[in-house]
């Protein structure tokens, strides 16, 4: 009897396939170039470096970006290949992409207006609590425990 799960002898032929696959994506992926961005390096300590990037356009931010990468992964993982890079991601918006994004905030505003007016009928709809008593600034009269 075969435990649940376990593939058939006609199974195998399909993971050879698959596995014969994977090796030629892998063989093609050696020849992929990572950290396809223009850089040099500013400051090094040990392994630590902090590169500044070669702007992509004429125009730039007023202040620069840094970019912290997960200590346990290589720097080159936020700049894989060119249309796969978070370092070239960080270009001036396009005229629509600002005006996409006003859009959104106005949406937003117009949501934002319409909830607080619903929750100012609710608040008129239901009882207000009873006022807490304020407490006393006198000094508590027991005496704090010692720390061990």
């Amino acid at each position: 009897m075969r435990p649940p799960g376990a593939a058939s002898g006609a199974d195998f032929p399909e993971l050879a396939l698959q596995i014969s696959a994977t090796l030629a994506r892998l063989r093609a992926a050696r020849e992929v170039t990572v950290g396809c961005s223009l850089k040099e390096p500013v400051w090094s300590c040990g392994k630590t470096t902090l590169y500044r990037y070669a702007p992509l356009t004429a125009t730039r931010w007023p202040r620069p970006v840094l970019i912290c990468f997960a200590l346990v992964n290589r720097p080159y993982v936020l700049d894989l290949q060119p249309d796969r890079s978070l370092v070239r991601a960080f270009g001036l918006p396009t005229r629509n992409e600002i005006d996409a994004l006003y859009a959104q905030v106005k949406d937003l505003r117009q949501q934002l207006a319409e909830l607080a007016a619903a929750a100012g009928e609710k608040r008129r709809a239901a009882p207000q609590p009873a006022p807490r008593k304020a407490r006393s600034s006198a000094p508590r009269s027991r005496a704090r425990r010692p720390r061990r």
